[in-house]
């Protein structure tokens, strides 16, 4: 992420001190021992931006280090989607103007980035995966079935499923595909 979005990457903790903003995309487990250590090394008025989906600074850290500004920025995106580029939203908690904007200019090659509540972004997220692999798993009970090659499998599971909801999702279907939604948005309510 960090030559993505054009900052550097460092795990010595010293080079903390001269940064204005400081990102943690860390492991949520490691979250909280991380940014403690983030916290002591970092400049008085730095930002620490805590990227962790479900992970959540903690307020005795801000009340021990207040002179500094912490922020949420949870990232919405599959990390193996985003490592191809693909885009991202970026829900920022943060009232302050001023704070946002440097946030934004970090993240700006992500993709959206948009004030808001992170504490919805793993709750969200979860619903999404779930769907996602629901959908896998269903229709690799349907291929068994037909006693195809894994591998067509696979391309069936990764390449037309999930391409179709790609291309679902940038009103970009075929003539086929657009009919089938059509079709399946009048069953289930969906506009």
């Amino acid at each position: 992420m960090a030559e993505r979005i054009g900052a550097a990457y460092t795990t010595d903790l010293s080079k903390l001190e001269e940064s204005d903003a400081i990102i943690l995309c860390v492991p949520a487990g490691t979250t909280s021992i991380i940014a403690k250590q983030a916290a002591s090394f970092a400049k008085k008025g730095a930002i620490l931006i805590n990227c962790s989906t479900k992970a959540f600074f903690e307020d005795s850290l801000k009340h021990t280090y207040s002179s500094l500004y912490f922020v949420e920025a949870k990232i919405i995106g599959h990390a193996g989607s985003l490592e191809k580029g693909n885009p991202a939203f970026v829900v920022v908690d943060t009232d302050k103007r001023e704070i946002f904007k440097v946030i934004a200019d970090l993240f700006n090659e992500m993709g959206s980035i948009q004030m808001g509540d992170a504490k919805s972004v793993p709750s969200l997220s979860t619903m999404a995966a779930e769907a996602g692999i629901r959908t896998a798993v269903a229709l690799r009970k349907q291929l068994t079935m037909y006693g195809l090659p894994e591998e067509m499998e696979d391309i069936l599971i990764e390449s037309v499923c999930a391409g179709t909801m790609s291309a679902y999702v940038r009103n970009d279907l075929g003539h086929f595909g657009q009919e089938l939604a059509e079709k399946l948005e009048s069953e289930t309510g969906g506009d």
